[in-house]
């Protein structure tokens, strides 16, 4: 019989409490910012599974939500998130008809009900190049100018390239205003040779 192992570990005070300092709180009084680790994060899943006894002969096949492993890819990593309000997955109407299958799945959301809190979204995984990294305190500050005040510098080259853009635009339309007006503000006028 195979017997699968999770590796659990809880994340240190220090860690969450400089992700807090840094990256303050949410409209709901939670962290805008957490680290976990892998296998800790389970989120709802819906669609077809399978069980299977010890031997691992089916058993049955079901549709449902489930709590899966939220990274199953990451499982055994230290995983950054950040918290993203609900509005940024549209209306739950529209979740619903973005997420359902209505093949063979019927009406069961493959990404779980809808996040009327916000949710949790990936920002960053402890790994290079495949290889575990310990989370640490320098680590951790790494992560924070890497994601945190990345962030920060993303929204300003969004203004810059907003502004940039009005400028050019202004420049066009007062362009063709000059060339459209008449010659000499239409006064006539005389040339000589």
């Amino acid at each position: 019989m195979i017997r699968e192992r999770r590796e659990k570990h809880e994340t240190p005070l220090w860690a969450s409490d400089r992700l807090l300092t840094v990256g303050g709180l949410n409209r709901f009084g939670e962290p805008n910012y957490r680290v976990n680790w892998g296998w800790n994060l389970l989120d709802f899943i819906g669609g077809k599974f399978e069980d299977r006894d010890p031997s691992g002969h089916l058993l049955r096949e079901v549709l449902e939500m489930r709590h899966e492993p939220k990274y199953p890819m990451f499982l055994n990593r230290w995983i950054v998130e950040k918290w993203q309000p609900p509005e940024k997955y549209g209306t739950p109407e529209s979740w619903y008809r973005q997420t359902c299958d209505w093949r063979e799945e019927g009406d069961i959301p493959q990404l779980g009900p809808y996040p009327r809190r916000g949710r949790y979204d990936l920002a960053c995984v402890l790994d290079v190049g495949g290889r575990f990294v310990q989370l640490t305190p320098t680590i951790l500050e790494d992560v924070i100018r890497a994601v945190i005040y990345k962030q920060a510098h993303i929204a300003s080259l969004a203004e810059l390239k907003q502004a940039q853009t009005e400028k050019e635009k202004r420049w066009m339309q007062e362009s063709r205003d000059f060339l459209e007006r008449p010659a000499f503000n239409a006064n006539e006028f005389v040339t000589v040779a």
